[in-house]
């Protein structure tokens, strides 16, 4: 999906253009029983699935989001990135959000700050979303994540925690820059009840 997008196209013309795509047509028979897209992109096809689908999107800090991408795309061999590929990673991160405004399902959107720190709540609010009851109670590995950015492990990939962009990004013009950036999708989701404020905290 992500070497297909263009930025200058419209979100209808991106879904025409995926609808053609041999991966998409693999997909359709996997399409009922195995609905879930874990990565970013998957915002952009939402309306492509059948009606009943449910969506949750879960919203991360772009600036943690953009350092764990990158992170990946390095193998986690290391820790420092360009600004020229952090920023073209925050124009994705604004992409992605601004399409959602477009799509035609409903969307429930959840703050993965808020998964990490009040996780039965989330958990219940996306239940009811999705019209799944949980089915078992919540293990307790799950906080794990909410540890601080400075448990992470050079090289090796420990924690991804809330606030590991400060590892990456010593920079305070390059995190305005970033914020810059996303500011369009920052401020939609704020009419969303995604709040946030403080982002750089």
């Amino acid at each position: 999906i992500g070497r297909l997008i263009d930025r200058d196209k419209s979100l209808k013309q991106f879904q025409t253009q995926f609808s053609r795509d041999q991966r998409w047509l693999n997909a359709q028979q996997e399409i009922h029983s195995l609905p879930l897209l874990k990565f970013p992109e998957g915002i952009l096809i939402v309306d492509m699935f059948p009606a009943q689908t449910s969506v949750v999107c879960i919203v991360r800090n772009p600036l943690d989001t953009i350092c764990a991408y990158l992170e990946r795309q390095h193998k986690f061999k290391t820790l420092i990135f360009s600004q020229d590929e952090i920023l073209e990673r925050a124009a994705d991160w604004n992409y992605h959000y601004l399409a959602t405004q477009n799509a035609k399902k409903p969307i429930v959107f959840v703050k993965y700050e808020n998964f990490v720190n009040r996780p039965q709540m989330v958990l219940d609010v996306m239940s009811h979303a999705i019209k799944l009851p949980l089915q078992r109670a919540i293990p307790k590995k799950v906080k794990e994540q909410a540890l601080p950015y400075f448990q992470y492990v050079p090289g090796g990939h420990k924690v991804r925690g809330i606030g590991r962009y400060k590892l990456s990004i010593k920079s305070s013009d390059i995190v305005k820059s970033v914020l810059d950036v996303c500011r369009p999708a920052l401020d939609y989701l704020r009419t969303r009840d995604i709040n946030f404020d403080n982002i750089a905290d």
